[in-house]
């Protein structure tokens, strides 16, 4: 049966977080996992001590090395053995514990520097929706609650639905701490599980929907950081579908700070269909992340090895 449009914004305003379960963290993870700790030391030291962390996992911890190694190898598009994919499996485990440090502090989420704040501001006036063209690359999750702190309500596709595993230990105290404070901050998760549907009606509505776009896919592909990789279609289909504005924002970390970036407006082709909108989305999200690799997640990592399987 269709539903109607208030049983799909109903379904966009629901807050499911505190229904997460996960089972308890060890003392460690309790103890770092408490933002009254983190509160205890300034930034500027908090995440230099991190930095510092993050470079003896890398000397000391030979799993994280070749993690990171290989990681870097699919960033990079170069062997294991190469000085410049080493130089950037180090920086890839720093970054890691810099970013760890700077997600238990939403209070500097809060106050951090958006850049390109008056595209969004315009876009939304229009009362049109807005998409938010995405990456997992730096303090993604902080932009949200930079965002919101200015007056912006956000449904982000994707979060934890309650209806998942179970999530053990420190990690799930921190995945069910993040997705509670998005919710708190007063964004709303649109889980995965026919969620189009969801997001489109917010956006016709006049909503602003925020989308990863380098989530994989199976049936297009796009030239992102120089080589094809398969990406989901989504953005281009709202965009299509709705005629909702695209914008790229991605957050970074620079220093003890974070900064989100968020572009003008994406043009393109007249009458771009999915596969022409992503190739643009592509570029353009490339050249906004190219700076600074070390800062991608995963995410970017397991396209570029699928992207390699395929030859």
């Amino acid at each position: 049966m269709t539903e109607t449009p208030a049983e799909l914004m109903a379904r966009a305003e629901s807050t499911r977080a505190r229904e997460i379960e996960t089972t308890p963290a060890g003392p460690i993870g309790r103890l770092y996992g408490a933002s009254r700790v983190h509160r205890l030391l300034p930034a500027p030291i908090a995440v230099g001590l991190a930095r510092v962390r993050g470079a003896l996992e890398w000397l000391l911890v030979r799993s994280s090395r070749a993690g990171a190694v290989e990681v870097a190898s699919a960033f990079l598009g170069l062997p294991a053995d190469d000085p410049e994919t080493r130089r950037l499996g180090r920086r890839y485990l720093e970054e890691k514990a810099m970013q760890s440090e700077l997600s238990w502090r939403p209070w500097a989420a809060r106050e951090m520097e958006v850049e390109g704040l008056r595209h969004l501001k315009e876009a939304d006036a229009r009362g049109k929706g807005v998409l938010l063209a995405g990456m997992h690359f730096g303090p993604m999750l902080s932009a949200h609650l930079a965002l919101a702190a200015r007056g912006f309500k956000i449904y982000l596709s994707g979060g934890h639905p309650p209806e998942e595993s179970v999530v053990h230990g420190y990690s799930g105290l921190w995945v069910k701490t993040q997705n509670l404070w998005m919710e708190q901050a007063g964004n709303r998760w649109v889980h995965k599980g026919n969620s189009f549907v969801v997001l489109r009606e917010v956006l016709l509505q006049g909503g602003i929907c925020w989308l990863a776009w380098d989530t994989i896919g199976h049936d297009r592909q796009a030239t992102y950081l120089g080589r094809k990789v398969r990406v989901q279609t989504g953005i281009a289909r709202l965009h299509i579908e709705t005629g909702a504005p695209v914008l790229p924002v991605i957050a970074l970390r620079q220093g003890w700070r974070m900064r989100t970036v968020i572009g003008a407006p994406v043009e393109f082709p007249e009458g771009a269909g999915e596969g022409e909108i992503n190739e643009v989305l592509g570029r353009v999200l490339g050249d906004l992340v190219s700076p600074d690799l070390a800062q991608l997640h995963y995410q970017s990592a397991v396209l570029f090895e699928l992207a390699a399987e395929e030859g």
